[in-house]
Formats: structure tokens, C-alpha cells, sequence
């Protein structure tokens, strides 16, 4: 990372330029390197800063810190970070986890899902990520140059010598290696593209959102078929198509239920007529939800009576 001018300034002006976020927080270091997020931390203003890091270089980062004078501010640990069964100290939660945790192809050797495990077991509620959103594209690439030096020369590709055999002491020897460009072809290749070579524009496929989420509200919405005509026509009121009139229905909660990953709502949606009003509905939104995360059961029912613009 240190030698990465791009990702090392952008992090320091995300620190620095937000010293208001971080005076007098407790800030964890997922990954933490070398140490340097923990000493930006450190230095825009932090209480204390926990750096975890698995590798040997964390020796390394807990010298640096000794030499910086910020070790009264900053821990480095070395160790598995899903190993912890608590934090230093009185610590029982952080303010801001920032981490360097995105991998090649955004995915390939990422932290991202020790990020979500650190979030999920210390992050306090509304606390933040940094940075806390990345955007996956795919674009289309013109590069017939190094396609034909990697993989289209192994081609046909055969090596040709002599080797003795038992009866006239000589024999041609003829191996075809051609099937190496289909196992080359099967990983990607880690290189600059040029912006002259793009063929199309981006496409975006995934956002990653390491945000911590709060759920707030339930919305309904409904799809309309027609199943008779001869070519079925259909659309749909939900929050991913184009507006409608009927938009979505959302039905707010008196208390916030903090989400988690791979969590359960169970429930029941049950609505019936307003027995004054015939054309109106009554609603009642009952449900569990256990999250072992924090330990906590949250048990709902709430009602509502028709809706509002």
C-alpha cells in the first residue's frame, strides 16, 4: 500500500479531512499492515487505535508506532482478528473500523468479509466504515498483442528433438503442448489497461456496501400479469422497475432493528377489511427477529389503518 501514491493519499485525505469524525474516537485497524491507517487515525485525532494483523509484519508495526510516539494511542495485535474473543483494555466497541481490505478483482484475497465479521461483533450502532462502499465494473478490452504472446502461441505448439531408442539408436521426439493455452486462458492476467484499448463503455455489476444497515420499515409492493393475451404482457410495482402510480407501500417502525448478514425475519403480514370502511384495510406486522450478534430478541407488532400520501 505505501508505495500505492493513489490508494495511501486518498486514504490520508479521507482521515485528515474528516479529523472532526475521528477527535476522541476508538477506531479499529482491520488488517492494519504496517500501521500507517492506525497512525492517520492516530494523528486526526483518535483516543485509542486497535490494529490487528496476522502476518509478521505486524513486529514491524509495532515498532513503527514506538518510533512515531504514538504507541500511548495505538495497539497493534498480532493475530487472526476472528480469533478475538475481546479487545484490549475496557474496550467492548469501536466508533470507526477503516481498513485496506479490497483484494485483485475487488474479491480475490479480500478482507472484506473479515471487515463484516469486525462490524458486525464491535462496531457500535451508526458507527462508520472507512471507506464503506465499493463499485464493481466490467468494461470490454482491445489487447491482440499480448493475447498473441500469452496464449495464442501455444497454438499448435509442439517441441521437436531426437532421443534414442532400442533399435536403430535415433528417433524424432515430438511433444504438443498446445492444451497449456487453454489452463493460461483460465486465470486472469494482472495488468494496467490503457484507455485507448476499451472497446465499450463500463458496465457496473456489483456494489459492495460494508455499511452497517438499520432497518426502519417494511415496504410492500405487487406485480400485474396479464395471462390470456397472446403475448403475456406484465409489470411491476417494485423499488428496482420504473415508477407507478401505486409506487410502494412502507410501513415504519416505532424502534430501529439493527440487520445483520444471513439473519432471519419471521413473521406474519396479516390485513383485513376496516369493518366501518369497506374499501379500507387494516394492517398488523407482527414478527421475531434473533440476533445473535448481539445477543438480542426482538419481538413486533405493530399496526397501521389505511395509508397516507
Amino acid at each position: 500500500m505505501l508505495r500505492d501514491k493513489v490508494r495511501t493519499k486518498t486514504y490520508f485525505n479521507a482521515i485528515r479531512h474528516n479529523r472532526h469524525i475521528f477527535k476522541d474516537k476508538v477506531v479499529l485497524d482491520v488488517g492494519c499492515g504496517t500501521g500507517i491507517l492506525s497512525l492517520f487515525a492516530a494523528n486526526a485525532g483518535a483516543k485509542k487505535v486497535i490494529g490487528v494483523e496476522s502476518s509478521d509484519i505486524a513486529d514491524s508495526a509495532k515498532q513503527i508506532v514506538l518510533d512515531n510516539k504514538k504507541d500511548h494511542i495505538i495497539t497493534i495485535i498480532k493475530g487472526k482478528l476472528e480469533d478475538l474473543e475481546h479487545l484490549p483494555g475496557d474496550i467492548d466497541s469501536v466508533d470507526i473500523i477503516v481498513s485496506e481490505f479490497m483484494g485483485y478483482n475487488l474479491f480475490l484475497e479480500s478482507m472484506a468479509e473479515t471487515v463484516i465479521y469486525a462490524r458486525d461483533k464491535w462496531l457500535k450502532p451508526g458507527g462508520l466504515i472507512f471507506p464503506d462502499k465499493c463499485l464493481f465494473f466490467i468494461v470490454g478490452v482491445w489487447d491482440r498483442i499480448r493475447k498473441a504472446e500469452i496464449f495464442d502461441a501455444w497454438n499448435n505448439f509442439t517441441v521437436r528433438g531426437t532421443r534414442h531408442n532400442e533399435t536403430d539408436g535415433v528417433d524424432d521426439l515430438v511433444l504438443d503442448l498446445s492444451d497449456i493455452r487453454k489452463v493460461l486462458l483460465r486465470r486472469p492476467l494482472i495488468y494496467q489497461v490503457r484507455e485507448k484499448q476499451l472497446t465499450t463503455e463500463p458496465c457496473l455489476l456489483y456494489t459492495l456496501n460494508m455499511k452497517t444497515r438499520e432497518q426502519h420499515a417494511f415496504a410492500t409492493y405487487f406485480t400485474v400479469h396479464f395471462t390470456h393475451t397472446y403475448k403475456q404482457e406484465e409489470f411491476s410495482t417494485s423499488p428496482w422497475d420504473l415508477t407507478t402510480h401505486w409506487r410502494q407501500s412502507v410501513f415504519f417502525l416505532d424502534k430501529t432493528i439493527p440487520i445483520f448478514q444471513n439473519g432471519r425475519i419471521n413473521g406474519i403480514f396479516k390485513m383485513e377489511k376496516n369493518p366501518r370502511y369497506e374499501r379500507d384495510i387494516e394492517t398488523t406486522i407482527s414478527f421475531t427477529y434473533d440476533c445473535q450478534r448481539l445477543g438480542k430478541k426482538f419481538e413486533v407488532t405493530q399496526g397501521y389503518h389505511g395509508h397516507q400520501f
